[in-house]
């Protein structure tokens, strides 16, 4: 009963889902025992606390049938269950359904294998990932005389996209979850870009936001997440009208115009006053396809899946639909010492940059060049920005928030919520979310750091941010986080906006050259050298707590305005401020060096090319240095009555 309640509650949908979804719940908690209550809950919001995931259930159930195998296994019982578990794993990951998969392995019994089952159009498969790495020299040691390709990594949400016999499409996300309602053009546009004999097929793609009206320029992620989520029905309503009056339409136009020109001009005129209104376009960059006309193509090499790639699609749409762009190194020139290889892989690499992509990803095209789903593998290669010495960024927030984790970080705080101070608003403005880059062992630290007295009930009055987390923490330690880019955010207020991709690096530590950026940094996951934040009489917790810490890059990005930071120019260090009194601050610029300062007194340059000294903390010496002329006496002032004492 408990089953086939669930089944009933997952398919629900449309108008009064939510409520048909209530009174099944409902119907099912008044048929449980106090303990049966407990996990039946647990099972609802999808978080048991017993450690039970897909990554232990699949292998029990493998040992089940193993045990209870009518053939009476008894030798080698452990090889035969490690063999079948590593199947039902890897059939899992094809048909990621178990109302599928538990029939067929309980069929077969011990003589199951993931060829017992195939892809479904409709059931998404697990993705293949791919790996880090540092740049093209590590990439060419890597792929020695293997042919391998090379496609931008654009910037938008991967998505894999279905047709099924019927001829629907459905969109699936990385993590398998339906975005169809989310991309209701993406339906069109796919539909228009396949040929007559593309009956099934499903692709690998990355759905990016696009302004068709300026160049075709790719928009950032943020713009993609701003578009409206619609539901089936709304699909379905708009499926209905596309009928109704496309009939009406060539009722009445047939006797001027063809019955083709008549079904273009609806599609195309017409129907942009039907369909769900989406302020932000969507471009389809489609790089591979896992099956094709009930054909499944996950062990070909990925030179012969391109091949069908391109008999099932054509030629591009640009702006609408195209094949992610590459270049490809055949294994004669797969040499980590040919100059020209690495001159061509890093000038693909910049071009994918000044493109707004992330990165690229590198893949073999003939040797080991399946497709495997869930896996990451030496295949399958990735080189970002952040990945990059001399082109990523970092700076230093503090966690002032954070969510329950879900799936495997079940039980730990992730993502946390991070945030800069800003000293004219006296606010802490949120940056960005972080979630990768931590390890196990320190999420598990970052769960008994921020304890109950840790946890504030509310979200304090001087945070700024749209974000609701799960709860919110009091400012106390200091993170050094990474990201390849600064980019405008909606929901974040900090000037810089959203570091995209932010990754953790490593807590600073709680030594004397801890304010240098300069300075080697113990991992990231060593948490005895978290930088604290204390309180002392004499200053409050935000003033103890800094303005975003920049490692000097290999170029300065613009920051939004109001901002209460000002970088330096391209090419110097930038700013660094200091969170203790008595704490000193030099600059490591050539065209300054050596300004002395306590406190919490920073030097930054205006925009005119001046100095400004923004005086010493609370009870420290305030040697603030300027020029500018009445300006810098200005500031100088400003920074004596703040620290005691100043240089005009």
């Amino acid at each position: 009963m408990f089953h086939l309640y669930m089944d009933s509650i997952s398919v629900q949908t449309g108008s009064g889902s939510t409520t048909r979804k209530k009174s099944l719940i409902v119907n099912l908690l008044c048929s449980c025992r106090e303990k049966e209550m407990k996990f039946l809950v647990r099972t609802l919001v999808r978080n048991l606390r017993i450690g039970a995931m897909m990554r232990t259930v699949l292998p029990a159930l493998a040992q089940a049938i193993v045990m209870n195998s009518a053939d009476g296994v008894t030798d080698n019982l452990k090889d035969h269950i490690r063999r079948l578990s590593s199947a039902v794993v890897e059939a899992y990951n094809i048909l990621p359904n178990l109302d599928l998969l538990i029939p067929s392995l309980m069929e077969k019994g011990i003589d199951f294998s993931a060829s017992t089952l195939s892809m479904v159009p409709g059931v998404p498969i697990k993705p293949m990932l791919a790996k880090i790495t540092n740049g093209a020299p590590q990439v060419l040691k890597i792929f020695q005389d293997r042919a391998f390709t090379c496609e931008y990594k654009y910037e938008g949400q991967r998505a894999q996209i279905h047709r099924l016999p019927d001829g629907s499409i459905r969109v699936f996300s990385r993590n398998g979850d339906e975005t169809t309602s989310k991309f209701p053009d993406l339906i069109d546009i796919v539909k228009e870009s396949c040929v007559d004999a593309a009956v099934t097929f499903i692709l690998d793609a990355e759905v990016v936001a696009i302004d068709r009206k300026n160049s075709l320029k790719l928009m950032s992620f943020q713009e993609l997440s701003s578009r409206e989520r619609g539901s089936k029905d709304s699909l379905i309503a708009v499926d209905k009208i596309k009928v109704l009056n496309i009939n009406w339409f060539k009722f009445k136009a047939v006797n001027i115009f063809s019955s083709k020109i008549c079904t273009y001009i609806f599609n195309h005129v017409v129907m942009q006053f039907l369909s769900v209104d989406q302020k932000v376009n969507i471009c389809i960059f489609v790089f591979d396809v896992m099956f094709a006309n009930g054909e499944q193509l996950l062990n070909l090499p990925l030179r012969q899946r391109r091949k069908y790639l391109s008999d099932l699609f054509g030629e591009e749409k640009p702006g609408y639909f195209e094949y992610a762009r590459e270049m490809t190194v055949e294994s004669q020139d797969a040499d980590g010492n040919n100059e020209a290889t690495l001159n061509r892989m890093n000038s693909f690499l910049d071009d994918a940059l000044r493109y707004s992509c992330e990165g690229i990803v590198v893949k073999s095209l003939n040797v080991d060049a399946g497709y495997t789903p869930s896996k990451r593998s030496d295949a399958w290669l990735k080189v970002k920005r952040d990945y990059v010495e001399g082109l990523r960024d970092s700076l230093d927030l503090v966690p002032i928030g954070a969510w329950h984790g879900n799936g495997r970080k079940a039980g730990w705080f992730s993502p946390f919520l991070m945030a800069c101070y800003n000293p004219d608003t006296e606010e802490y403005q949120s940056v960005c979310r972080v979630m990768s880059g931590i390890s196990d062992a320190f999420y598990t630290e970052m769960k008994e750091f921020f304890s109950d007295n840790r946890i504030i009930s509310k979200k304090p009055p001087d945070y700024r941010t749209d974000e609701v987390p799960d709860m919110w923490f009091t400012p106390e330690v200091v993170w050094q986080i990474r990201g390849a880019d600064f980019t405008v955010s909606p929901v974040h207020h900090a000037a810089i906006g959203l570091i995209h991709p932010s990754r953790a690096i490593r807590v600073n530590p709680d030594n004397p050259n801890r304010h240098h950026p300069t300075t080697p940094l113990p991992p990231f996951a060593e948490p005895d050298s978290w930088r604290r934040i204390t309180k002392t009489d004499s200053q409050s917790d935000k003033q103890k707590v800094a303005a975003p810490v920049f490692s000097p890059p290999a170029f300065t990005p613009a920051l939004a305005t109001p901002t209460p930071i000002v970088a330096a120019p391209s090419g110097t260090s930038l700013l660094v401020h200091a969170l203790n009194p008595g704490a000193e601050v030099r600059s490591v610029d050539p065209l300054c060096p050596g300004l002395p300062g306590r406190g919490r007194g920073v030097g930054v340059y205006d925009t005119d090319g001046a100095e400004r000294g923004h005086g010493g903390g609370h009870g420290g010496l305030g040697d603030g240095v300027h020029w500018g002329g009445d300006a810098g006496v200005r500031e100088g002032r400003a920074a004596a009555e703040f620290g005691g004492e100043s240089d005009g």
